[in-house]
C-alpha cells in the first residue's frame, strides 16, 4: 500500500468516508435487486455481475474471477440458466465449451444496476465545477489504468 507522509489525516479520511459511501450504496442496490428478483440468491448475483461487466463467459472464468471452486461456478450457473437469468450457448470453435449469455431476465437486472451507477456518477458530475469535473475524469482514468494494468500483472 502507498502511503505518502504530507497528505493530511483528515482529508484521507474525507476521501475514505466518499468510498465507504459509495461502497454502502452499492451494497443497498445489490440487496434490493436480489430482494427484488426474489428468486436470486447474492452469490448469483454477483455472478451476473461477473458475466455481464468482466466478460466472464464460461463457467470456468466465473471460478476464476469469482474465486470459487468450478463445481461451484458450475452450480451456480446452473441455478441462472434453470430461472432464466443465463442462457447456455455452444462455442462455434470448440463444441466442448459452452458460452454463457444474459437472457432477458439477468439484462433487466443488469441495466438496474448500470442505470444506477450512472444516476450517482450524474448527480457527483452536477456537484462539481467544471474544473472538479476535469480533475475527477482525470483521476478516475489514471485509477483505472492503474487498476487494469495491476490486475493484468496478477493474472500473469
Amino acid at each position: 500500500m502507498t502511503t505518502f507522509e504530507h497528505i493530511d489525516d483528515e482529508e484521507v479520511e474525507i476521501l475514505v468516508l466518499f468510498l465507504r459511501g459509495l461502497a454502502e450504496r452499492y451494497l443497498v442496490l445489490q440487496v434490493g435487486l436480489v430482494r427484488d428478483a426474489d428468486d436470486i440468491t447474492k452469490r448469483e448475483f454477483q455472478a451476473l455481475e461477473l458475466i455481464a461487466l468482466r466478460g466472464a463467459d464460461t463457467v470456468s472464468r466465473i471460478a476464476e474471477l469469482g474465486d470459487v471452486p468450478l463445481s461451484t461456478a458450475s452450480w451456480i450457473a446452473s441455478q441462472l440458466v434453470e430461472k432464466g437469468y443465463l442462457t447456455r450457448e455452444p462455442d462455434p470453435h470448440d463444441r466442448r465449451v459452452q458460452r454463457l449469455r444474459l437472457a432477458a431476465k439477468g439484462r433487466r437486472i443488469i441495466d438496474t444496476l448500470e442505470q444506477t451507477f450512472r444516476q450517482v456518477a450524474v448527480d457527483l458530475y452536477a456537484m462539481a465545477t467544471e474544473e472538479e469535473r476535469r480533475t475527477l475524469l482525470r483521476l478516475a482514468e489514471r485509477f483505472l489504468a492503474r487498476d487494469v494494468g495491476e490486475t493484468f500483472a496478477a493474472a500473469g
